[in-house]
């Protein structure tokens, strides 16, 4: 992680955001529609917390119009973050919960003209394991047909020793993406992560993902 203030990280949710949009954006070599799921805890929003409540998650759907390639990363995370708190005042997580209770089940029209599939970004939290537990790890395993259509990013941090560990896992179905393909795309994700700054400009970033990228597909990591 570069973006830190104090020794500390700042914003992270804003910079997976970005991240996410510019590591997709490097693999399809373009920059256009900008947006992507991301995943809200729905607990704050009750009136009192109860364990009758098994679903405590729903999603927004981030999206910003455009925004010109020598803007900064900086400021593309500022736009997503107003437009999802602008979409939580809206309450845009509930009317998400009903689609999916009403529409699960049917094809949707994109999954019909197979246009692409959507991106979502799941942050857990962090798991502070004290002198309790040894260690810890998040995954899990969904049928591949229900997310033909999605890819997500999934991502939680470990606290032991006293050191903060951040883990990042790209999840796909073969529908899509190959094996090469998706380990790409999430090393992309990493890679930003790790190495691109807000004060960076978007096209210097994809640039760097870009040849990061090209790396990848020659490097003997993912000959399969």
């Amino acid at each position: 992680m570069t973006y830190k203030i104090n020794g500390k990280i700042k914003n992270i949710t804003d910079y997976y955001l970005a991240n996410v949009v510019l590591g997709f954006s490097a693999y399809n070599n373009k920059f256009d529609k900008i947006g992507v799921l991301t995943c809200i805890d729905t607990r704050q929003f009750l009136k009192k917390s109860s364990l009758n409540y098994t679903n405590n998650f729903s999603h927004i759907r981030v999206r910003i119009p455009s925004i010109p390639v020598n803007n900064t990363v900086g400021e593309l995370m500022k736009l997503m973050r107003n437009d999802f708190n602008e979409r939580v005042k809206r309450g845009e997580m509930f009317s998400a919960l009903k689609a999916m209770k009403e529409n699960y089940f049917k094809q949707s029209d994109t999954e019909k003209k197979d246009i692409g599939c959507v991106c979502d970004l799941s942050l857990i939290g962090t798991f502070d394991l004290g002198n309790k537990f040894k260690d810890a790890w998040v995954d899990y395993h969904i049928n591949a047909e229900e997310i033909k259509n999605s890819v997500g990013f999934l991502s939680f941090s470990v606290i032991k020793n006293g050191v903060n560990t951040i883990y990042g896992k790209f999840r796909t179905a073969t529908t899509y993406f190959s094996e090469k393909d998706a380990k790409i795309v999430g090393s992309l994700i990493i890679h930003g992560m790790k190495t691109i700054h807000p004060q960076m400009k978007i096209s210097d970033a994809l640039s760097m993902l870009k040849d990061y990228q090209n790396y990848l597909s020659n490097s003997l990591y993912l000959r399969l």
